[in-house]
């Protein structure tokens, strides 16, 4: 699936087998809204009940919109990161979300707060941040069974979370140009 826009409203939906990437979201321009516009002409997305598996690259490309809420996200099996931000994304509210056996987690390019969250798997790393984002913030998060738990770049984040590391050579947490 790939769709450029904004205010999305997602629910139930399942991406499996596909050839390429699962899921492409990106904004879409915008100008700044006044009385007179509908209601859906705002940015902001809600998505819920989002499942990717077993795709031959990541789970979801997540380019925007900003500024939008993605609530019991489950990625399994693909040949990529589980969901891959980057651009305009900053704002993201992450609920509920729950990675496994994919190449890598969740790669976060722009601001997050990600509340009850999971990634693990065998190999990769769990959760990556971008070089230059700030105040990000994981709350009731865990981390495991991978190469590198959290690579945290970046200033100002909040972070509270478990991450434990079942490789021998792995590494639990890399900060890296805080």
């Amino acid at each position: 699936i790939k769709v450029w826009g904004r205010n999305f409203a997602w629910n139930n939906l399942i991406v499996q087998n596909c050839a390429s990437g699962g899921i492409y979201t990106e904004f879409s321009t915008h100008n700044n809204p006044n009385a007179n516009e509908d209601i859906r002409e705002l940015l902001e997305s809600k998505f819920s009940n989002i499942k990717t598996f077993n795709n031959n690259g990541n789970g979801w490309d997540y380019f925007g919109p900003h500024d939008s809420n993605i609530d019991f996200y489950i990625s399994v099996l693909n040949k990529g990161w589980a969901f891959y931000s980057d651009g305009f994304c900053n704002g993201l509210t992450a609920n509920d979300w729950n990675c496994w056996l994919n190449d890598n987690g969740y790669y976060f390019g722009g601001t997050v707060m990600m509340k009850q969250g999971i990634s693990s798997g065998e190999k990769g790393i769990g959760i990556e941040f971008k070089d230059g984002i700030g105040s990000c913030k994981l709350m009731q998060v865990e981390i495991g069974g991978l190469d590198t738990g959290l690579i945290l770049r970046g200033s100002s984040h909040f972070i509270d979370c478990k991450v434990q590391n079942q490789n021998d050579n792995g590494t639990c947490v890399k900060i890296d140009n805080l």
